[in-house]
């Protein structure tokens, strides 16, 4: 029951909502409310012309005046014609007009459907299990970057890679979602980021981005390689208290080396070269693929020295249930249990 295993990994919400239990357009029927950001809320929903179960964002007022209905339709069918393992699959994209409580009017908005995953995203995955060992960085990485080859091969740029929006799901398939800040470089769209304009996750930035520059498809790589420093030590290589200093770390330090930080110094040889290709300030002088990159990640062999485990403790139902799942896809190796048990989330 993917309801019952989304519930057991801690996807519901408390919060109360309104909307759930709503029907849009006489066919999707809200369920659960499974997110709230930026951009919108999420839900699980079943779709009444055939009763399966999907996941479906309702996207807030703002973002949906700034990015028209045309627009939203064009992007959704941008990505449903890659249609690519590691991309998670969009479904259908609308509008429906609800009653505005405060103004008393009927307004409009946009939503997206999407298939429902039963898993974690690796942001959740991370603060559970700390340092992750290289078997599994490979088969993470690797697949991410299968898939985000498909979007820059596509002329689509994400903007916004970090781990919450890399989802394992729980037949071992790593897929990519979140696309509400891509940007679609082959659609006949007037552009609607201004230049100056910083958008994205502060941690996950790229240089090129913080001083205000129309960043391309080596912006995400610069992301990866964020994500392989963290997965490789369990800390961000920039990291402050405000976003200014994080900021500058971004554009002029070059991080500790990943064998300095990492528990017990073990790291893959040949993974600080990958890292600090990644993460070099010139997007010139970066991975200029993500599909480069991931040749270089798996070139590695797993048999090089890899973080020694300690025991679990304190794990919840649903965690112990998915990495037995993952241990026996293989995409885990069997070292499972985080370096550090003071990064453990119960």
């Amino acid at each position: 029951d993917p309801a019952k295993a989304l519930k057991m990994f801690g996807k519901f919400h408390d919060k109360e909502d309104n909307n759930t239990g709503l029907i849009i357009n006489d066919r999707y029927w809200l369920q659960h409310l499974i997110g709230i950001g930026g951009m919108g809320r999420v839900y699980t929903a079943i779709d009444r012309n055939d009763d399966s179960e999907v996941v479906l964002k309702i996207r807030e007022k703002r973002t949906f005046k700034r990015v028209c209905k045309k627009r939203i339709t064009s992007e959704i069918n941008a990505l449903q014609m890659i249609n690519h393992k590691n991309l998670v699959t969009l479904k259908d994209a609308g509008t429906y007009h609800n009653l505005d409580p405060a103004a008393g009017v009927l307004q409009e908005v946009a939503y997206e459907v999407m298939e429902l995953m039963v898993g974690m995203d690796l942001g959740e995955f991370l603060s559970r299990q700390g340092v992750m060992t290289w078997h599994s960085i490979k088969s993470i990485i690797g697949q991410t970057c299968e898939g985000l080859d498909a979007m820059h091969t596509n002329n689509i740029i994400h903007h916004d890679v970090k781990p919450d929006n890399i989802f394992i799901t729980s037949d071992g398939i790593v897929k990519l979602f979140d696309f509400d800040l891509s940007k679609f470089n082959h659609l006949d769209f007037e552009d609607d980021y201004i230049p100056g304009t910083i958008f994205g996750t502060m941690n996950y930035m790229s240089p090129e981005k913080l001083d205000g520059m129309l960043a391309d498809h080596r912006s995400d790589i610069f992301s990866m390689g964020v994500i392989l420093y963290e997965m490789l030590t369990g800390a961000l290589p920039f990291s402050g208290k405000r976003l200014l200093e994080i900021a500058l770390k971004i554009k002029k330090m070059v991080p500790p080396p990943v064998k300095l930080i990492a528990p017990g110094g073990n790291i893959p040889r040949g993974a600080q070269q990958i890292v600090s290709r990644a993460l070099e300030k010139d997007p010139d002088k970066r991975y200029q693929s993500a599909s480069d990159m991931r040749e270089d990640i798996l070139n590695i062999s797993s048999s090089m020295p890899e973080v020694s485990p300690i025991r679990i403790i304190g794990k919840d139902e649903g965690w112990l249930e998915f990495v037995a799942r993952m241990s026996t896809m293989n995409i885990l190796g069997q070292d499972t249990a985080p370096m550090d048990t003071r990064q453990i989330r119960t």
